[in-house]
């Protein structure tokens, strides 16, 4: 149903010779304009959640994709892949688990060419995932298992922060564990929207990913 002075989609429609000028439209009426309702800011927050505990999740998505950011970017293929050969070679120099030491020293080694592009490729793609808050569950998921890889390698490699490898480790789960883009992240917006969809894949990838 339309109200008065609006067109099909509730844009304003033009007003009558004569009729006096509309107000003004306010804050909250400019988001509904663009098609950002009350509903949704208060769903970006957190249904159902106290709001600095929504804020707090928000916080730990931002601070794990930036450090992933950072970590990938460092790493870049036009920087010679940053520290990543140097790390690889120390990572199998030290670590006393046999499987991990022959997989580091038979197929990453000779094929860090791959591994590079593999590593720069997962990290930064992780960081804006978690950055923009999509699919955080499926990003979340990775950036454990990624990041319990990287405590693996580095825990053995003498003079490195062990309590800086758990607490970089740690966070992770919480980002899986939370889900935290639906906290003012995209898959606030988005999930809503795939879970209805008739697509099954889709309701999957908003079910099992957002």
């Amino acid at each position: 149903m339309m109200g008065k002075g609006e067109g099909r989609e509730g844009a304003p429609t033009p007003a009558p010779p004569g009729a006096p000028p509309a107000p003004p439209m306010g804050p909250a009426e400019r988001l509904e304009f663009v098609g950002i309702t009350k509903a949704k800011l208060l769903l970006a927050v957190g249904v159902g959640v106290p709001r600095p505990a929504a804020f707090m999740f928000f916080g730990i998505r931002l601070l794990a994709g930036f450090l992933w950011l950072v970590n990938g970017l460092v790493k870049n293929p036009w920087n010679g892949w940053g520290y990543f050969p140097e790390w690889t070679e120390k990572f199998a120099e030290n670590s006393p688990i046999p499987p991990y030491k022959w997989f580091l020293d038979n197929v990453v080694s000779p094929n860090l060419w791959f591994w590079g592009w593999v590593q720069f490729l997962v990290e930064v793609g992780l960081g804006i995932l978690l950055v923009v808050g999509l699919c955080t569950g499926f990003a979340g998921l990775v950036a454990t298992a990624w990041a319990a890889n990287i405590f693996i390698g580095s825990v053995f490699v003498p003079g490195e922060w062990v309590w800086g490898l758990l607490a970089f480790l740690a966070i992770m789960p919480l980002c899986w564990a939370t889900r935290a883009g639906r906290y003012l992240g995209a898959d606030a917006f988005l999930r809503p929207q795939f879970l209805t969809d008739k697509r099954p894949m889709v309701r999957w990838i908003a079910k099992w990913t957002m």
